[in-house]
């Protein structure tokens, strides 16, 4: 398989962590380089006089030229010689959310396969757009939900699968975090902040996994704090047409937390670190059967080198993407749904 040659919009905290040293160690992929936006690109996406300064341009430049000291590739300095560029074949996106309608439209427009971090849209309109494209052009769409393809969860669904819990009745899910910089894009409205996109998507997505794409938002409670202008905690309750109960629990000014609990008739599964473990962390599962408990360790696991794995194969075999692109569309609508506050009936 030739190798994806793929590049990156804008130098963010996750693709120097995670993406970039998990697509260095991919055998699919080669790394390009990484985009920085010219001043009159952030002037089109409209936003905060704060991120069209000079002193911002630099700073994106200073981390651009230090990503690619440390893995190669070169430096495009503008967002659209990246997406226009014949030796670009993939984009990885993790703007803002709300800037990543803009610019995955003109990378799927440019016949380039994109990642787009979460969440994919700010809209379920947005959303539904970018894929008809996508499916229009033939090109291979992943929102980088990551922790989806960590070991931990296919031993999850193994176990429930095996009928060891019994019938599942609850499942709860908490992720929130402590609060950050105050110039984070997570407390900007305008920039598709709010702790519902950034943290309770990932709750409303493991519910999807457990649970099956037919879920009803029975309710949603947003909060925000003073000085912020976007929710900066919430909840989420859902059913599904077995009647399995989610109680999904968010926020971003609060203790770390990232379990996941799913209560059965005849037992009871949780982990510590559902959403974002370390490459080099080991997960300890614990399944609870009646009076016995077990400790089930899972090895240490790299969730975006597994993510890529999943991107070449939709790349490769267009056959597969059909269910991706429906996978992204619920996630959406479910997400709308949610922040109309669900649907009591």
């Amino acid at each position: 398989m030739k190798k994806i040659r793929i590049g990156i919009l804008g130098p963010s905290n996750i693709s120097q962590k995670r993406m970039i040293p998990a697509i260095i160690s991919n055998q699919y992929f080669e790394f390009m380089g990484i985009a920085v936006a010219t001043k009159q690109e952030r002037l089109l996406n409209n936003k905060k006089s704060a991120l069209i300064t000079d002193d911002v341009c630099k700073n994106s430049i200073k981390k651009a030229k230090k990503i690619t000291e440390q893995y190669g590739g070169c430096i495009f300095d503008s967002y659209e010689k990246l997406l226009t560029s014949n030796d670009i074949d993939a984009v990885y996106i993790a703007l803002p959310p709300a800037l990543h309608y803009l610019w995955a439209k003109k990378a799927v427009i440019n016949n380039k396969h994109i990642i787009v971090e979460k969440p994919f849209g700010v809209s379920f309109k947005e959303t539904q757009e970018i894929i008809n494209i996508a499916k229009e052009n033939n090109l291979a769409v992943l929102e980088n939900f990551a922790f989806v393809y960590h070991k931990q969860i296919e031993k999850i669904k193994e176990i429930i699968s095996s009928g060891k819990i019994g019938e599942i009745r609850y499942v709860k899910s908490n992720f929130g975090f402590p609060i950050r910089e105050l110039n984070d894009f997570r407390y900007s409205k305008e920039l598709g902040g709010g702790a519902l996109l950034d943290c309770g998507c990932y709750a409303l997505k493991m519910a999807q996994l457990i649970m099956g794409n037919n879920l009803k938002i029975k309710n949603t409670i947003l909060y925000s704090v003073p000085k912020f202008e976007v929710d900066m905690y919430g909840a989420i309750s859902a059913v599904n047409e077995k009647n399995i109960i989610a109680d999904l629990l968010f926020g971003m000014d609060q203790q770390y937390n990232c379990a996941l609990e799913i209560w059965g008739s005849k037992g009871c599964i949780k982990s510590p670190r559902i959403y974002t473990p370390p490459a080099d962390y080991t997960v300890n599962l614990d399944l609870t059967i009646g009076n016995e408990n077990h400790i089930i360790p899972i090895e240490p696991f790299d969730q975006f080198w597994a993510s890529l794995n999943v991107f070449a194969d939709l790349t490769n075999d267009i056959n597969k993407r059909e269910k991706i692109y429906n996978d992204i569309i619920s996630q959406s609508y479910y997400l709308e749904q949610c922040k109309i506050g669900g649907n009591n009936e």
